[in-house]
């Protein structure tokens, strides 16, 4: 448990450089019309707290997937696959641009940005509406929360994975509250670059994840896994 909550909340603070580039524009738009700093400090709030409990239930989901998948010897396989898959996709995604050129994907992001116009299109959304902004933006396709869900999946349980995407929401707060509080900090061109680091944090996720599943015998790292009667149980150590 310990082990995805610290895993999340990393993925989710190095990877939130991703989120300013990606994100960045809906969070600096959004419709709270108000100088206050205490009633903008509470909008942000629900804004982050709309995509945490988008984080949270795909966790779930996706927990509840990987725990059916990890009956038996299939832990290791899994995770290496997760891993190949999070390579292939920074590939098509990052070198070749060609993910979002998948239809339904694109007409989910579609439906979902219209969702999103609709509310912006008013000058002052009321705080239900705030939040509404977060929950659709934490179901945006994003490369990072891919590499959030295939860490859920690779949790192998329902609490895991949701605790592991919760820490991943909650890792993104400390930059997206300050790029909404601190915009000339936070420029256009700090965002690119902060956006692409995310294909480097992606990979190196990837490259764990395959290790993890390779029964190295590396502390942490790639455990030594046995597979007994009564379930798979991890070394974190040689023996001596």
């Amino acid at each position: 448990m310990i082990t995805a909550i610290s895993s999340g909340f990393l993925i989710g603070l190095l990877g939130s450089f991703h989120c300013v580039g990606m994100c960045g524009p809906l969070a600096l738009a959004l419709p709270i019309n108000t100088t206050n700093k205490i009633k903008r400090l509470f909008a942000t709030s629900l804004y982050n707290l709309g995509r945490l409990t988008a984080y949270a239930s795909i966790g779930l989901l996706f927990g509840l997937i990987g725990q059916q998948l990890f009956l038996g010897a299939l832990q290791q396989k899994i995770s290496i696959a997760i891993g190949i898959a999070i390579l292939l996709f920074v590939v098509i995604e990052y070198i070749f641009k060609g993910f979002n050129k998948i239809p339904l994907l694109n007409t989910f992001y579609q439906s979902i940005k219209n969702k999103l116009s609709a509310i912006y299109s008013k000058k002052d959304a009321s705080l239900f509406n705030i939040y509404i902004i977060g929950l659709l933006n934490g179901y945006l396709p994003c490369g990072l929360v891919y590499a959030g869900v295939a860490a859920a999946l690779a949790t192998g349980s329902v609490i895991n994975g949701t605790l592991l995407m919760v820490a991943f929401g909650l890792g993104t707060f400390p930059i997206m509250t300050t790029l909404i509080f601190s915009k000339q900090w936070l420029t256009l061109k700090v965002r690119n670059i902060m956006r692409k680091a995310t294909p480097i944090v992606l990979s190196i996720m990837a490259i764990l994840l395959i290790l993890r599943g390779m029964n190295l015998g590396i502390p942490y790292i790639s455990p030594q896994l046995e597979h007994t009667q009564q379930g798979t149980h991890s070394s974190c150590c040689h023996e001596e």
